[in-house]
């Protein structure tokens, strides 16, 4: 089973936390308050929720229900048998401070169906681990130093209860103390110490006595036929040196008449090599242009390019420039705005209209009024006919004068908006605004599209400039028309400066080769100052030795001295060790008869101790049948791992049936509590991973928070070397630290994860 990914809403300090843990060894490490106790609690509350609240770890609750909110949510994503199961486990507290209730919920379900699986009264992690709480507690989790938890009281009962189901315990200590104590007299546990191991070594040390004495007794007669051919070589090889002796001053004046003809034929390659050198630097000099032609005509050239790039990058800018249209209606809108005055004097003009037309259709309603009221009195008072009549006509003058008057300024306003483009007064001022952008959108195109002409009338006089700077260049060697097209001349370009190359390198070459001519012909003639060549060849031809490579008779010669020594200094070892091993050598027919004696009592302390075995066996059989050798499983399982973690210093681990445990180190044992604490931390660790190997056949995920703080660096790496071959094995660690130790003796582990809580 394996963790595959943890969510936690809100738990204790955490919230909207996710991690990931690897298939193998995940390394978590935090900075103290970082929050890694409280996901190693969360691991716990996804299994089993919280303890009771009346347990020792009761309080456990009030610590994790998240600081904010007092909820405690999150999920928790495992594997099982190749399933991924969503484990969701909630808890909220209602109601004020002391008087709390809390409701926990919990789900847990097969993904990707979303299938709901049926615990039937078991928690997560008795369903998934296999494990009740205190299990869990003592096995799996282990946090911070509390390593002793696993022999805590009641542990040696929780393990029999979920191993034996309460079937009952066979005693046969009395016995089997007798038996192993016979049993150790013959042979220890360990197969080292007792009766047949003092018997073994003693039969071990005649057979290779005798088996030396045999050897040596053959390795004389082989010393004396050695010695016997070291001496014979030795004269042979003396004669082969006297020869070469012979042939060696022949070597020699060859050697010397070798070194006259080569001075002959350096001299002629010397000569050879001027001349060559010579016709080079003419070449180098008639083919070639000046040295500043290649540069100002690739300086010309780059600014052909430069230039053509920027005109090929301004055509089109200018072309998409030509192309952009404008509302004529806006800009024509936008120049009459402009022409009176501005949006504020314009909205000012229809408003002081507006007013004046409100006033005078006021005016002649007022007037109207008066107007009929006159007309009324003229009919009602005939005595005042002429006046009211009078009256009526004036006051019905004012108002058609007044109405006329508001016609004429409405009028007035209608041709200030059909000046602007025909608008309305209700979208008068998005009108204006609408000419204004459009204006202001206009002049800065209008610049844009004079900068980019601008731009790409200089970049097409500088392309000018630049050919015409090239033709000049072209034409002072006779070539004009290689300006025309910028790719001729830079092939043209190119080649010159391969040819250039080419010749440069050629005249390198021959430079060297001639100074390497001259030094060989000054070497030869410091070698041969003061020899006499004529002299020296009447000599070789007087001598009549087979003429032999100077070099092969100097290896000769020292392979031969060097044979001589070897075969002088092998006789004389040969020559002492056969003194040696005749002073030493002992009689093999003494050593038989001793090794019979005691071949006969190693074999009947042999079958002593098979028959103890028989009788050992018989009694672990009845026990085993009776709790299934689950104890002594677990026993030689911690004893194992814990002789890992500390290299095997402290002696054999004990464990009693309440997970006790003793160490029994030079035949006396000592309870755990005698040692320092990194042992008992070690012993416990071991317990612990002894469980897990006989609780479960599946390779359950471990947890450690802080785990190793009580280990020493050699006893952490042991450990962590464990905790790897778990992890191949199919399991799965999450070690929480606050230290960087764990993280450097891993780092060259490429499966292990490490994650950084911040």
């Amino acid at each position: 089973m394996k963790i595959v990914r943890i969510e936690i809403e809100e738990f204790g300090k955490l919230a909207d936390f996710v991690l990931e843990p690897g298939t193998g060894i995940t390394l978590i490490e935090g900075e103290n308050e970082s929050g890694k106790s409280t996901l190693l609690a969360f691991l716990r509350f996804a299994f089993y929720g919280f303890p009771r609240r009346g347990g020792p770890d009761g309080e456990e609750r009030d610590k994790r229900l998240s600081w904010r909110s007092r909820r405690a949510v999150g999920r928790l994503e495992v594997e099982s048998a190749g399933v991924i199961y969503r484990i969701t486990r909630r808890c909220i507290a209602r109601g004020s401070t002391g008087r709390e209730s809390f409701s926990e919920e919990l789900s847990v379900i097969r993904l990707p169906e979303g299938e709901e699986v049926p615990l039937d009264g078991k928690t997560p992690g008795e369903y998934f681990l296999g494990l009740p709480a205190e299990l869990y507690d003592g096995s799996l989790c282990l946090a911070q130093s509390g390593a002793e938890r696993v022999s805590a009281p009641g542990m040696g009962e929780a393990v029999g209860n979920l191993l034996f189901a309460g079937e009952s315990a066979f005693s046969a200590e009395e016995a089997e103390n007798k038996l192993q104590q016979a049993r150790r007299d013959l042979q220890h546990l360990k197969g080292r110490g007792g009766r047949i191991a003092d018997l073994e070594d003693e039969l071990a040390a005649l057979d290779g006595a005798l088996a030396r004495a045999r050897e040596d007794g053959a390795r004389l007669a082989d010393l004396r036929a050695d010695a016997r051919r070291y001496r014979e070589g030795i004269e042979e090889k003396r004669k082969a040196l006297s020869e070469v002796a012979a042939a060696f001053e022949c070597a020699d004046i060859d050697r010397t008449l070798s070194l006259f003809d080569d001075r002959a034929r350096a001299l002629n390659e010397e000569a050879r090599c001027r001349t060559a050198l010579e016709d080079l630097q003419e070449r180098l000099v008639t083919e070639l242009p000046d040295r500043s032609f290649t540069a100002r005509t690739e300086l010309a050239l780059h600014d052909v390019r430069t230039a053509e790039a920027t005109v090929a990058q301004l055509c089109p800018v200018v072309e998409q420039l030509e192309q952009v249209k404008y509302d004529e209606a806006l800009l024509n809108g936008a120049r009459a705005l402009r022409e009176k005055g501005g949006t504020e004097a314009l909205m000012g003009a229809v408003s002081k209209n507006e007013r004046k037309a409100k006033r005078r259709r006021i005016t002649g309603m007022i007037c109207l009024v008066l107007a009929a009221a006159a007309a009324l009195s003229a009919v009602l008072l005939p005595t005042y006919f002429l006046y009211a009549a009078a009256g009526a006509a004036v006051m019905l003058l004012i108002s058609l004068f007044a109405f006329l008057g508001g016609a004429l300024c409405r009028h007035k306003i209608k041709r200030l908006i059909g000046d602007l483009g025909g608008i309305d007064m209700q979208m008068m001022r998005t009108h204006l605004e609408q000419c204004r952008r459009e204006e202001e959108s206009y002049l800065a195109h209008r610049e844009r599209k004079r900068i980019a002409t601008e731009q790409l009338e200089a970049a097409q006089q500088k392309v000018d400039r630049a050919r015409e700077q090239m033709r000049n260049e072209f034409s002072a060697i006779g070539h004009p028309e290689l300006a025309d097209a910028t790719e001729t001349a830079e092939r043209f370009l190119h080649t010159l400066a391969n040819r250039k190359e080419a010749l440069q390198a050629a005249v390198a070459e021959s430079t060297i080769a001639y100074e390497r001519a001259r030094s060989a012909t000054e070497a030869l003639s410091r070698r041969l100052e003061g020899e006499d060549e004529q002299g020296l060849r009447a000599r070789r031809a007087a001598v009549s030795v087979p003429n032999e490579d100077l070099e092969a008779l100097r290896t000769k010669q020292t392979l031969l001295e060097q044979s001589v020594a070897a075969l002088e200094q092998k006789r004389a070892d040969t020559e002492r060790a056969e003194s040696a091993l005749a002073a030493t050598a002992r009689d093999p027919q003494l050593l038989e008869r001793e090794r019979l004696a005691v071949s006969d009592a190693l074999v009947a302390a042999r079958r002593r101790l098979a028959a103890i075995r028989l009788a050992l066996e018989a009694l672990e059989k009845a026990s085993d049948d009776l709790r299934r050798g689950i104890t002594p499983r677990l026993r030689e399982e911690a004893s194992r791992i814990f002789a890992d973690l500390t290299d095997g210093v402290h002696g054999e681990l004990r464990l009693g049936a309440d997970f006790s445990m003793t160490l029994e180190g030079e035949g006396v044992p000592r309870s755990i509590s005698h040692f320092s604490a990194g042992c008992r931390d070690a012993a416990h660790l071991s317990l612990r991973l002894a469980l897990l190997h006989t609780l479960s056949k599946e390779r359950l995920p471990l947890f450690f928070d802080e785990a190793f703080a009580r280990l020493d660096d050699s006893r952490t790496q042991n450990l962590l070397s464990v905790l790897q071959n778990y992890c191949r094995d199919g399991g799965q660690c999450l070690l929480f630290t606050c230290h960087t130790r764990e993280g450097a003796f891993l780092s060259n582990d490429d499966t292990v994860k490490c994650i950084s809580l911040a």
